[in-house]
């Protein structure tokens, strides 16, 4: 916990600074990678968007893919190459990508911890079933928070009750 939020507090030094996201990761995977001997990383997704063109330059340090909920409800996978993992390797330079949001647009990033999900016979919530959960009619007009809730409520039926065993 104490190393995500010093990678944390970095990203946002470094964003603070007006750095392109693809420099942020560059230099936070830097520092993170000093004195790091016992090999710690974390994965991460970053994005800045002008607000004025809903334009997103955005990186991905070994994250899940991010999902559009488009306007009309259709569903759109942001599969970019994903980067290394930050504070895995020194000098790894990392690829910022485009992405264009419109209005009535919503962005979704989930931690593994969603995917991974498990129920009770050991299977997985996966991809699949998240991105069903995504497209069902009703969650095009929903707020941020009423779609978390959603899906927190689509991931406690599907667990039925096992113990939850990631973030």
């Amino acid at each position: 916990a104490l190393f995500m939020v010093i990678a944390k507090t970095l990203i946002k030094n470094h964003a603070q600074n007006k750095e392109l996201p693809s420099q942020i990761f560059t230099n936070v995977n830097n520092q993170l990678c000093e004195n790091n001997e016992v090999g710690m990383f974390v994965t991460g997704w970053l994005g800045i968007m002008d607000i004025f063109t809903g334009q997103m330059e955005y990186v991905n340090a070994g994250h899940n893919y991010p999902i559009v909920i488009r306007k009309d409800g259709s569903i759109e996978w942001i599969k970019s190459r994903p980067g290394f993992v930050l504070a895995g390797m020194e000098n790894i330079r990392y690829r910022q990508n485009t992405l264009q949001l419109d209005e009535g647009d919503t962005i979704y990033l989930y931690t593994d911890g969603v995917t991974e999900a498990l129920d009770v016979t050991q299977e997985l919530f996966g991809d699949e079933r998240l991105e069903k959960t995504l497209s069902m009619k009703e969650v095009k007009d929903m707020r941020p928070e009423a779609l978390l809730h959603h899906i927190d409520k689509a991931l406690k039926s599907f667990s039925k009750g096992a113990e939850q065993a990631d973030d």
